[in-house]
């Protein structure tokens, strides 16, 4: 689905299961995700743009999987 590496990937993960079962707010796993992305970003700013972009779009692909579940 992503081009995230298998840490990143499994970060999101975890943080849409704790959404998912109500250990965590969609806010806070929002500022979580940016908080990581911006740990991210000793890359030039291009990529970390990227990045961001591809972590969010990881973690709305995950939850929408995860409410179809539910």
């Amino acid at each position: 689905m992503s081009s995230l590496s298998t840490m990143t990937s499994e970060f999101v993960s975890r943080i849409s299961v704790a959404v998912w079962i109500g250990r965590l707010t969609e806010e806070a796993a929002r500022e979580a995700l940016v908080a990581y992305a911006a740990a991210c970003q000793r890359i030039d700013a291009t990529e970390a743009v990227h990045v961001h972009e591809t972590i969010l779009s990881e973690y709305r692909h995950r939850r929408e999987g995860q409410d179809l579940c539910s």
